[in-house]
């Protein structure tokens, strides 16, 4: 990878971490204020939040696994990539430094955070409980994952993945089995067992298959030839 590549990869990070934590803050700020819900409504938007946070990754996790290549126009290079060689070196994310972990999906995150600062008023508190929790859940995401895979996390990350709260690394490790065709939900992965055994994605790609002719995982390029230098 060129000089010239990594210097874009390295503005794109910062510039979503920046944007995503700005939208995020602004929305925690103006929720300050509306506090006055019940409590029962606040879990319910955070378990409601959590759980389209979880499938956002599984849906996510899924695409760039299963269609393009990494010379995929614009999301080759920056998100095909990297899922692709992480089957390869699933701990080549712990050399990562926060920003490179998780620019990208603070850069997402900042949509449901901005559209929550849009529609919070004394009709839509909820909905921006809501929104908030995505956009939490969304930007945590990428780092929930690199957890997975660390070795020795901290005492707090633990107990966390012990009570299912993020997804532990025995849950996680089901991906890295075989094909890689399933645990694609990446931030509790509660939503796993259900889309799997479902044959919810299967369904998808039959569906994508027949609307456009394109094959699943028939691009595939993952092998060693795609592994690149640190960006």
């Amino acid at each position: 990878m060129t000089q010239t590549a990594s210097k874009s990869y390295r503005i794109y990070d910062w510039a979503g971490a920046v944007l995503g934590a700005l939208a995020i803050g602004r929305l925690s700020l103006l929720l300050v204020n509306h506090i006055d819900v019940s409590v029962f409504s606040i879990f319910a938007a955070l378990i409601a939040g959590l759980l389209v946070a979880d499938l956002f990754s599984g849906l996510v996790h899924w695409a760039f696994d299963t269609w393009g290549t990494t010379k995929t126009w614009l999301v080759g290079p920056i998100a095909i990539r990297t899922f692709r060689e992480h089957h390869i070196d699933p701990h080549a994310m712990l050399r990562h430094g926060f920003v490179e972990t998780n620019g990208h999906n603070l850069g997402l995150a900042a949509l449901p955070a901005l559209a929550g600062v849009l529609l919070l008023d004394s009709v839509a508190v909820w909905n921006a409980w809501f929104l908030f929790f995505v956009a939490l859940f969304v930007a945590m995401t990428s780092q929930i994952h690199k957890w997975a895979h660390e070795p020795s996390p901290s005492k707090i990350v633990k107990v966390f993945q012990t009570f299912r709260l993020i997804i532990p690394p025995a849950t996680h490790r089901q991906h890295h089995v075989g094909a890689h065709t399933g645990a694609y939900c990446i931030t509790v992965g509660w939503l796993n067992p259900l889309l799997d055994k479902t044959g919810f994605f299967r369904t998808l790609e039959r569906a994508i298959t027949f609307l456009t002719g394109a094959v699943p995982r028939s691009a595939h390029v993952c092998s060693t030839k795609i592994m690149s230098p640190e960006r």
